[in-house]
Formats: C-alpha cells, sequence, structure tokens
C-alpha cells in the first residue's frame, strides 16, 4: 500500500470516531471518504498474501488449530475428560478428515466466504461471492474461477505447496502451550437446537474477544465467534467475525479439481471488482438518485426522522451497524489534539496517530451500555447515513471511488454531483465558509464547506469526490465551534 492509500485507510478507520454526533467534519475528516477505486487482482503476489491473510489461516488451521484448541479447552474445563491423555486428543485430531468451513462478517456481509479443506485431497477451496479459488497444496497450483464473467486463472508455483499435515501438526504443537488460565467456561447455550459449551480466549489483541462453542458429544467445534471489545475502535468492523464448522462429511473430488470448467475463458488475470458483489440499484429513480436539499435531508427522508421512518421512505439498508457517542473524556481529549494540531501543524499521519492514540486510552464500554444511534450504508447507491436515538437522521454522506460502494448519481438540488469543480460549487452556493487544501500526502484533496447550510465537499484534482449533509442542529454546532481544524 502506498503512503496515500495508508493515510487515507486509517483516517477512515477514524471516521465515526473523531466526533459521534456529527457537525460539519473538522478538514482531517473530510479526506476520510476518499479512498482510491481498486479491484482485487488475484497475482502470484496477492494469492501469497491471501493464504497468510486472517482468513485464509483458518482454512489450514481451523481443522487441527481450533479443534485441538476446543478439545483442550475441553479436558481442561470438564470433569468427563479429565482422564483423557494429550495422546488420546491426537489421535482424535487424527480423525478429522474434511472441514466445510463458513465465514460470515455481520458487519460487511458482501465478504462472506466458505471454505473447504480436506486432508485426503491435501487442498483447500473458497468461495467468496463470484470469486472461486482452489488450491492444491501437492502441486502448488492454484486455479481462480470468476463465475460471472466465466473467466479463469491457473498458476503453478512451488512456493505455494505446502505440506497441509505438517502445517497444521506445527500449528497444534503451538496451541498446546496455551495456559489454561487463559481460558474462561462460559457455559452453556443453544444455537439451532443444539447445546453447545463455550470457551472464552485471551488473545494477544485487547481489543478482540474470541469464544469457541464446543459440541460435547464429539468435542468439536461447531462455532466460534471473534468480536470487538469495544467496537468504536479502529478496525473493529473487521474483526466482527462468525465461523461454523462441519467435519468429516463427504466432499466430492471434484471440489479440488484445478482444470477449469467448460465454457470459461483462460486469462493473464481473474478481477473481482465491487460490481461483483454489490445487489443491483433500485429501478425507482428517485431512490437510485437521490436529490440532496441542504439541511432537509436526501430525497423523501427528512433530517430528524426515526430509524424505521427512514428506511420506510429510502427501502432496505446494505448493512446498518450501531454507533456509540464518545464519552466526554474522549471527546474532549479529541478535540485538543485537533486543537494542538492546528496550532503546531502537525501532519496527517502525527494528528491520526494522536487521535489513535486517544481512542485506545479512552475506550467505549460498549458491553455495558446500549448504542446511541445506527449507521445505515447504502453501498448500492453511494451513500451512508447516521441516526441517532434522540435525534434522528443526522448525516448524509455521498460518496465516489470509494471500494465498496458505487459512485453516488445523484445531486444536490442546485444541481451539484460528483465530479463537479469548485468554479460550480461557488456559482451554486456563492463563497465557502471554508476552503482549505490538503497537505503532504493529501495535497491533492480540497475541502469547501459552507456552515450555515450544513453542507461540506471534497473535491480530488479539482472534482467533487464526496458530498456531506449534517442536520440543522449539527450545522448549528459547527458554526458555534468553528470548527477544530
Amino acid at each position: 500500500m502506498n503512503n496515500l492509500r495508508d493515510v487515507e485507510a486509517r483516517l477512515a478507520a477514524l471516521a465515526g470516531q473523531l466526533n459521534s454526533r456529527p457537525s460539519l467534519a473538522p478538514s482531517v475528516m473530510q479526506h476520510i471518504e476518499a479512498l482510491e477505486a481498486s479491484t482485487l487482482s488475484l497475482s502470484p503476489s496477492r494469492i501469497r498474501r491471501w493464504m497468510m491473510g486472517r482468513t485464509f489461516r483458518y482454512v489450514a488451521a481451523a481443522t487441527v488449530v481450533v479443534v485441538f484448541l476446543a478439545a483442550t479447552l475441553w479436558l481442561r474445563s470438564m470433569n468427563s475428560g479429565a482422564g483423557m491423555a494429550f495422546a488420546d486428543v491426537q489421535k482424535a485430531l487424527e480423525r478429522i478428515e474434511t472441514a466445510i468451513i463458513d465465514v460470515k462478517y455481520p458487519k460487511t456481509p458482501e465478504h462472506n466466504q466458505k471454505m473447504y479443506v480436506a486432508r485426503a485431497h491435501n487442498a483447500v477451496r473458497k468461495e467468496a461471492g463470484t470469486i472461486t479459488f482452489i488450491l492444491d497444496c501437492n502441486l502448488g497450483r492454484t486455479l481462480v474461477l470468476n463465475d460471472k464473467s466465466k473467466t479463469a486463472r491457473i498458476q503453478t508455483d512451488e512456493s505455494l505447496k505446502v505440506d497441509f499435515k505438517k502445517h497444521t501438526r506445527e500449528m497444534f504443537d503451538k496451541y498446546t502451550r496455551i495456559d489454561a488460565e487463559a481460558i474462561e467456561r462460559l457455559g452453556t447455550k443453544k444455537f439451532d437446537g443444539q447445546t453447545l459449551v463455550g470457551f472464552r480466549m485471551q488473545t494477544p489483541d485487547k481489543n478482540l474477544r474470541q469464544v469457541v462453542w464446543v459440541d460435547p458429544k464429539n468435542r468439536l467445534p461447531v462455532r466460534a465467534e471473534d468480536t470487538a471489545v469495544d467496537p468504536t475502535l479502529p478496525g473493529a468492523t473487521s474483526i466482527e467475525t462468525v465461523y461454523t464448522f462441519t467435519f468429516n462429511t463427504r466432499l466430492d473430488p471434484k471440489l479440488f479439481g484445478t482444470v477449469p470448467p467448460k465454457g470459461y475463458k483462460i486469462v493473464e488475470d481473474v478481477t473481482l471488482t465491487k460490481e461483483d458483489h454489490l445487489p443491483p440499484a433500485p429501478k425507482d429513480k428517485e431512490l437510485a438518485s437521490p436529490v440532496l436539499e441542504a439541511l432537509v435531508g436526501i430525497g423523501r427522508a427528512r433530517f430528524g426522522m426515526s430509524v424505521d421512518e427512514v428506511i420506510a421512505l429510502l427501502g432496505k439498508p446494505d448493512r446498518r451497524s450501531p454507533f456509540w457517542d464518545n464519552p466526554p473524556e474522549r471527546q474532549r481529549a479529541i478535540d485538543q489534539v485537533l486543537q494542538e494540531a492546528k496550532e503546531k501543524s502537525y501532519n496527517e499521519d502525527e494528528t491520526i496517530r494522536r487521535l489513535e492514540a486517544v481512542l485506545k486510552k479512552f475506550p467505549v464500554d460498549a458491553g455495558n451500555r446500549p448504542p446511541d444511534g445506527v449507521d445505515l450504508d447504502y453501498n448500492a447507491r453511494g451513500f451512508h447515513l447516521k441516526v441517532a436515538n434522540d435525534e434522528g437522521l443526522l448525516a448524509v454522506n455521498c460518496l465516489s471511488d470509494w471500494h465498496d460502494a458505487r459512485d453516488f448519481s445523484g445531486r444536490t438540488s442546485k444541481g451539484i454531483r460528483i465530479g463537479s469543480t469548485l468554479a460550480d460549487l461557488e456559482k451554486a452556493y456563492g463563497p465557502p465558509s471554508l476552503s482549505k487544501t490538503g497537505a503532504g500526502e493529501l495535497r491533492s484533496f480540497h475541502c469547501v464547506e459552507y456552515n450555515p447550510l450544513g453542507l461540506s465537499f471534497v473535491l480530488k484534482d479539482g472534482r467533487v469526490t464526496q458530498i456531506t449533509l449534517v442536520s440543522q442542529a449539527a450545522a448549528q454546532r459547527r458554526v458555534k465551534s468553528k470548527g477544530n481544524l
């Protein structure tokens, strides 16, 4: 990742927390949504990185690591297993021949995937949206299929050869050293009518809470859950994961074949774009390309409306997630950092580093308090909404060049849309309250704010890439605070 994309990605992770109740965002926040549009190209180097990534590690390790982990927890926590020797656990694990691992991301369901592992074939199959990835660990051969475009890519690389049994045995040995004190038994809980025993793991990441649910009959895991202790910290959304396991189901050998199906065209690269996982936009033009009215709302939805009212008028969002307001001490610390950044001319990287430190120092105890509102993401239409429990619809953010959303195709009531110029803005709305160009890595970005109207724009290379509207109350807060940057 180049420096610009790194800065932008880190800013994006901070977006919701710099000021949970939005005024017009300070300039640092105005740059956050402008990630460069990209496609997922499965090159050899990307395949290696993907193999080493968090989700792929579950393919190679889940059948032994999690199985062993759950069995070990069982032995340490249940009297019925107290007399079993470690060798007995090893034998039980060796009987695991196949695994189906269903991986779901509640906050980003478009990234859900399913993986198939077969010890006998020394192979792995992963299905994610329209992309299927098959790795034959004996041959070091991969087959990548795009079911939508009917294209295929074959690669053979010695570095992709993996001794599945040896690899999982190494992981197995690693987990024999888990300290029993790091494990908490959670009791039983029913999932789909099946009673399971839960165990909580202590992890190196203090913001990660891991729970494994085990079948008491065969001592194998059925479900594993990763959740964020503080869901407001950067990266928390990507932590939320639910795994379900099915073991020793007969898997058709054809699942692991590395010969492209009939009708697929062999290409040099298989590309996955955001269109491969986004639902179609509504046929109703007013919903697909809504009009933005400053201090009023978006399309049929008005500022101040409740979540249910907004959804009734705009339709079901592609994603919804709760948000928590910042505790007073966190907000004061954030404001202080932003003020210091202005006075001492911190660069973006230094500002981000200090803000990230504040978020970690003053966590939100989300587990013991209800959320303060809901974020609604309409990625198929290119806009995100923030709706508070007490103030209703607070903010509208319309995007372009966003990695998992279409470009917003609507316009403001004065004709400004994605792609408009600074001259267009000033002709439509007059001189802005603030006009500022980013520094350093963000020098290609320009922020324009009309504070009394609760309206702001981000331009990149002279063209509008983001439009933000906030409610009257939020706009008044912005005018009162006069901004931090």
